[in-house]
């Protein structure tokens, strides 16, 4: 199954470098979709590298690989969602210089200012007078709209929601080390009311989380073939993933 991912990281990788290096575009349909799709695509190959790093030591990291998964996951989900709501990347790639410039003058040094030439001086003010308030888009939001998008009726929407919702907040409470650790970090010692401390994770497994990490990498592939609207053998792949796992009966479906 490393062996697949693997395989599926380095078609991403290849994927990100194609829309990277083809002749440049005027117009801000093409920089924006072209510039998430590049952003994203390049994100999950990088911090699949982790998951799988992690995988291969087989130290029973699996905490630190479901937090990986939970990005890669975000990023599918997000790359889809722009897929189909493309005005939606067109603005938020728009707004993102404003977001960007906030968090540019917030790190310069005014003492710093004092030894800029003129043309440092212009290109700061250029970026700083961005303006416009980037979005935040509610995972369950987008997940409810590809799923919609996918041919779903309102009642299967529903719950595909609620169950990528459980995975999400899971998962982020490892990322934020918020209350939702406990369940993994501590278990009722049978007969008494003393609790044992799981320095290693309780409940996930290290195979489960590299099952995760490698569909939510062809799951990747799928988003970008809905940009192409073209297929890049995602299905093909996910058949593999559930002949090579054993769980073809607990693997998600694409579209």
């Amino acid at each position: 199954m490393l062996a697949l991912g693997e395989r599926v990281r380095a078609r991403i990788r290849a994927i990100a470098d194609e829309i990277h290096n083809q002749p440049e575009k005027h117009g801000p349909i093409d920089a924006a979709l072209e510039t998430w799709r590049v952003a994203l695509l390049n994100l999950a190959w990088d911090v699949s590298e982790g998951a799988f790093t992690l995988a291969a030591t087989r130290k029973q990291q699996v905490r630190a690989m479901r937090i990986l998964n939970r990005c890669i996951y975000e990023y599918a989900v997000r790359l889809e969602y722009y897929a189909i709501e493309r005005v939606t990347a067109i603005e938020d790639w728009i707004k993102s210089r404003a977001w960007l410039a906030k968090l540019v003058s917030r790190g310069i040094d005014e003492k710093d200012k004092a030894n800029w030439d003129a043309e440092t001086h212009q290109a700061y003010a250029d970026m700083v007078s961005a303006s416009g308030k980037l979005r935040r888009h509610k995972h369950t939001d987008m997940l409810k709209r590809i799923l919609e998008a996918r041919g779903h009726d309102q009642e299967n929407a529903e719950k595909g929601v609620e169950h990528g919702e459980n995975f999400y907040s899971i998962a982020s409470s490892f990322v934020h080390g918020s209350e939702g650790v406990f369940y993994d970090m501590f278990s009722l010692e049978p007969g008494s009311e003393s609790w044992k401390l799981h320095d290693r994770s309780l409940r996930l497994g290290e195979y489960d989380m590299l099952h995760e990490a490698v569909f939510y990498l062809i799951l990747m592939l799928f988003a970008e073939s809905m940009h192409r609207g073209k297929d890049l053998g995602a299905h093909s792949y996910w058949r593999e993933l559930d002949l090579t796992s054993g769980k073809w009966e607990q693997t998600p479906k694409l579209g």
